[in-house]
């Protein structure tokens, strides 16, 4: 399955498409106009990275696709190390730093065995990436472990929100699609169609990071949704009425600390 996980994201990098066709690959001009583009439509992502107060900090990425949130925590001032288990995605991200003169460091690796020393990291940044990942509680145990004293880790993980109940009640009931498939893998085919996508509520999700610290917890709706011809109403919903965005987002934000002494974990 992992296997099978690299060769998908080889071939189908998230924002690969977004330059056009006019602007050349990997040049400058490229890195922008995909940096742009996820900032305008992800309006959340900037606030998020400028939240982890990165400035001379260390920071690891695991799973940087084509390198957009990296180099945004580089120019906020992180010292930044980026993983991604695809080759490929890894040398378009590392031509992006030496085009952008952005200095750190990309590296070929799985986030279920990371290739670091314990408490080498004060940060642990990663979105979109570990319900990918066949084994999502050992990534999150390396996250814990490359993690220093009081080190801060953010994570987006997909949430069962409004998407996940379309998909139950639409396929897995109506079309009686679950009696013919697990859960994870009807959800990967009829959610983002990748070979490995999961799901988690909010409970779950306190039982992945019990072993750190202050934990929050908050629900934001997916990006594009608003340039999506039938979904962008929903987007205008949430707007107008944010407690659904928090019942019913489709990404699922987890801040946390390590070996801290306040264990309460907070739903914003």
């Amino acid at each position: 399955m992992k296997r099978e996980v690299q060769e998908y994201w080889s071939r189908y990098p998230p924002g690969i498409d977004s330059p056009g066709k006019d602007i050349p690959f990997g040049s400058k001009l490229f890195y922008k106009a995909i940096d742009e583009r996820r900032i305008r439509l992800e309006s959340y992502i900037l606030p998020l990275l400028k939240s982890l107060n990165c400035n001379k900090e260390d920071l690891l990425e695991i799973g940087i696709g084509l390198g957009t949130d990296m180099r945004q925590c580089i120019k906020l001032g992180a010292h930044a190390v980026g993983i991604d288990l695809s080759k490929s995605n890894a040398l378009i991200s590392k031509r992006g730093l030496k085009v952008n003169e952005l200095d750190g460091e990309v590296i070929v690796a799985d986030a279920e065995n990371l290739p670091f020393r314990e408490e080498s990291f004060n940060i642990v940044y990663s979105f979109g990436v570990l319900h990918h990942t066949p084994d999502t509680r050992e990534a999150v145990n390396e996250a814990h472990r490359v993690l220093k004293h009081q080190g801060r880790l953010l994570i987006m993980l997909y949430h069962k929100g409004l998407a996940y109940l379309w998909i139950i009640f639409r396929y897995g009931v109506f079309s009686l699609e679950l009696m013919r498939l697990p859960l994870e893998r009807l959800i990967s085919e009829r959610y983002d169609h990748t070979p490995l996508s999961k799901m988690y509520s909010k409970k779950r999700a306190k039982q992945l990071f019990r072993q750190f610290s202050r934990i929050k917890l908050k629900c934001l709706n997916f990006g594009a949704i608003q340039e999506h011809p039938q979904l962008k109403i929903l987007w205008r919903l949430y707007k107008t009425i944010p407690i659904l965005e928090g019942m019913l987002g489709s990404f699922l934000i987890i801040s946390a600390e390590k070996d801290c002494e306040n264990e309460a974990v907070e739903e914003l």
